[in-house]
C-alpha cells in the first residue's frame, strides 16, 4: 500500500475536460489533494459531504497524516475517533506538538503492531518518562522509519533513551532536541556486534563530550548522515580504541565547544575516509583550528572523496584579545589545494566577534550572472582572502577596537573587502584601506561623506597614496545617497571594470544609467566595461526603452544590455 501519486499526464487529460463541478474531479485527484492536508482537517471538511467521500475517508486505501496541536480539539470527537480507530492501517504520520494531546491520545489509542503502516513519528514537549512509555510500545511498529523528538530539558539518563531507540529494528532516521543547554548524564556502554542500530540519519541536538559520542557511534556502524551539536570536551582521553570506522558516512555536520584540536583530528581521521561533506563549526581558543595547511593534510591524506567543506571558527574579541603570530596560520585557506576546489576563506568582523568562515564558491553566488562568471573565472582570480566588516559603530571612542584587528590585515593578503561604512569614521576607513594594497574587488555600503573624506591628515595622506597604486577592478556600492558622491568614488577609483549600483537613493533606472554612461564618457573612462544596476520593479519590456535612451543619446557604442533575476547588466567593448 503506497500513497497516490497522480500523475502529470493525467491532471492533462483532466483539464482537457469540461468540469463544472468539484464532484466531477477524479479520486485520484482528491488524493493529490488530500496530500497538502493534515487528517483532521480533510475530516473537518469532507467527512459530512456525501456517500463519496465517506468511502473515500473510510474505506479506501489513502495513507493518513495525523498531528495534533492546541487547536486539535477534533481529536476526541466520536466520529473523528471512529475515523482513526477504523484506519490504524492507513496513518503513515504522526505528529505532537505537546505532551498533553499525546497522553491524550496514547488513552485512546494503544500504539501497537496495527498501525503497521506508521513511518514517521515527531513529538513536542514530551517528558521523558512518558517518552521511555512510549518507545517500549514503538518497538511492535514493523514500518517506523523515523523519530523525532523535542524535549525541554532531560534530568535522566539520556543513555536509558539512546538504548531503546537504536533497539527500534527498522529505525532509519532519528534526532533528539534537547533546549536546555546544560551538561547532561549520558551513560551507554560501547556496542557489541549483537546490538548494532540500523539508524542511517542521526542528528543529535543536546551537549555531549567527545566520547559520549563515540560510544553513542559505536552502535551506529550504517550511518550514512551525522548531524551533533555542542559536543564538548572530555574529562578524559579521547577512547580512540572504541572509535570504529564509520564507511557509509558521507555527510558529518558537527558543531564543537572548547574541543582541542589535536581530540578533533584523532577523531575526524579515525571516522571515515568515505566522507563527502564536512562541516565543522568552532567555539574556543584553540588557534589550532585556523592552521590550513594542517586541514590539507587531514584532507588530502584521510579524506580523499570530500567535494564540499564548511568552516566556521569564531575569535572573540574581548579585553584579552590579540592578533598573534599563529593567526597567520588562516593564510594557507588560500591556497592552491582550496582554490581547486573553490573553497572561498572568508572573514566576517562583526561588532565583537571575528568569524573565519570557508564555503564552496557557488554558495557565494547572489545570482544567475555571478554564478557564470565565477565559472568562467580563473582559480587565481580568487586566490587571497575576503574580508566583511559590518555593523560595529567604529566611532572615535571605539578606535581601540579596530585597532586590535589591524595586525590581522597587515598579516593577510587581502583580495576582497565588503564594508559598512554607515557607523564607520573617516579616518578608520581609511586607515583600513591603506593597509590592503591587494585588493581587487570591494563593496561598500554608505560610503563617507566627501568633504569628510577628503581632510587632509595622515590617513588622507595614506589614502591617496593607495589610490595611486590600487588595483581594484570590480566596484559594488550600495546606499549612496546621490550622484555626487557616486561620481566622486568613481574618480577615486578610476581602475575599475566593473560597477554595480544598488539602492542608489530614489533615482530610477533609466536615469542611473544615463548619467552613469554621460560620466563614463566625459571622464574618457577606457577600464569600464560593465554597469550593473539593481532594480526592485519592473519588467523586460523596458529594455527597449533602454536600448533606444543609449543609441539617441550615443552614450556608449556596441552596448549588450539584458537583465538577470533583478539585476539590469550592460557591457561594451
Amino acid at each position: 500500500m503506497s500513497r497516490v501519486i497522480y500523475s502529470f499526464s493525467n491532471v492533462k487529460l483532466q483539464k482537457r475536460k469540461s468540469i463544472n463541478s468539484i464532484e466531477q474531479l477524479s479520486n485520484e485527484m482528491f488524493y493529490e489533494i488530500f496530500d497538502y492536508l493534515l487528517c483532521q482537517d480533510i475530516y473537518k471538511a469532507f467527512s459530512n459531504l456525501n456517500n463519496r467521500f465517506e468511502n473515500l475517508l473510510f474505506n479506501s486505501s489513502y495513507l493518513l497524516t495525523i498531528r495534533f496541536s492546541s487547536e486539535s480539539e477534533s481529536i476526541f470527537d466520536d466520529r473523528y475517533k471512529h475515523l482513526i480507530d477504523s484506519n490504524k492501517y492507513q496513518i503513515i504520520s504522526l505528529h505532537s506538538d505537546n505532551q498533553s494531546l499525546i497522553n491524550k491520545f496514547n488513552i485512546l489509542y494503544t500504539i501497537d503492531s496495527s498501525f503497521n503502516h506508521l513511518q514517521s513519528i515527531i513529538l513536542h514537549e514530551i517528558a521523558t518518562f512518558q517518552l521511555m512509555k512510549l518507545l517500549f510500545r514503538l518497538k511492535s511498529l514493523p514500518r517506523l522509519f523515523s523519530l523525532t523528538v523535542f524535549l525541554d530539558h532531560c534530568d535522566d539518563d539520556l543513555g536509558d533513551i539512546y538504548r531503546v531507540v537504536f533497539h527500534l529494528s527498522y529505525l532509519k532516521y532519528f534526532k533528539l532536541n534537547i533546549s536546555d543547554y546544560q551538561a547532561l548524564n549520558l551513560n551507554i556502554p560501547i556496542a557489541t556486534n549483537a546490538q548494532f542500530s540500523s539508524i542511517e540519519y542521526l542528528v543529535i541536538y543536546h551537549r555531549l563530550t567527545l566520547n559520549e559520542l563515540i560510544n553513542l557511534l559505536s552502535h551506529t556502524p550504517q550511518l550514512t548522515h551525522l548531524c551533533c551539536f555542542n559536543v564538548t570536551e572530555s574529562e578524559d582521553d579521547i577512547k580512540s580504541e572504541a572509535l570504529m570506522k564509520l564507511n557509509n558516512l558521507r555527510h558529518l555536520t558537527i558543531s564543537i565547544n572548547h574541543l582541542r584540536f589535536d581530540k578533533f583530528e584523532k577523531f575526524l581521521v579515525k571516522l571515515s575516509s568515505q566522507l563527502r561533506i564536512l562541516s565543522v563549526t568552532i567555539n574556543g581558543s584553540d588557534k589550532n583550528y585556523l592552521n590550513g595547511a594542517r586541514f590539507e593534510y587531514i584532507i588530502s591524506q584521510h579524506i580523499p572523496y570530500l567535494n564540499k567543506l564548511i568552516f566556521c571558527y569564531t575569535d572573540t574579541i574581548d579585553n584579552d584579545f590579540e592578533i598573534k603570530p599563529c593567526h597567520a596560520l588562516v593564510n594557507h585557506f588560500t591556497s592552491l589545494f582550496y582554490l581547486k576546489r573553490q573553497w572561498i576563506f572568508r572573514i566576517f568582523i562583526n561588532n565583537d566577534k571575528i568569524i573565519y568562515l570557508i564555503r564552496p564558491s557557488r554558495d557565494l553566488c547572489h545570482d544567475f550572472q555571478e554564478f557564470i562568471n565565477l565559472i568562467n573565472s580563473s582559480i587565481y582570480s580568487l586566490r587571497g582572502a575576503h574580508i566583511s566588516i559590518r555593523s560595529n559603530p567604529h566611532t572615535k571612542e571605539n578606535e581601540p577596537f579596530i585597532n586590535k584587528i589591524i595586525p590581522l590585515f597587515e598579516m593577510l593578503n587581502v583580495t576582497r573587502l565588503n564594508i559598512d561604512c554607515s557607523q564607520i569614521i573617516p579616518n578608520i576607513f581609511l586607515k583600513i584601506l591603506s593597509l590592503l594594497p591587494n585588493l581587487d574587488s570591494m563593496r561598500i555600503i554608505s560610503f563617507p561623506p566627501s568633504e569628510k573624506l577628503l581632510l587632509i591628515n595622515e590617513n588622507s595622506k595614506m589614502f591617496y597614496l593607495f589610490l595611486g597604486n590600487n588595483k581594484i577592478t570590480k566596484l559594488s556600492l550600495r546606499d549612496i545617497p546621490n550622484f555626487e558622491q557616486m561620481f566622486l568614488i568613481m574618480n577615486l577609483f578610476s581602475h575599475i571594470k566593473f560597477i554595480e549600483l544598488q539602492q542608489i537613493s530614489n533615482y530610477n533606472v533609466e536615469l542611473i544609467i544615463r548619467c552613469t554612461l554621460w560620466k563614463i564618457q566625459i571622464t574618457n573612462n577606457n577600464n569600464l566595461k560593465t554597469l550593473c544596476v539593481n532594480v526592485n520593479e519592473g519588467s523586460h519590456d523596458e529594455l527597449e526603452k533602454l536600448r533606444k535612451m543609449i543609441n539617441s543619446e550615443n552614450l556608449v557604442e556596441n552596448c549588450i544590455i539584458y537583465r538577470r533575476h533583478d539585476k539590469y547588466y550592460l557591457e561594451w567593448k
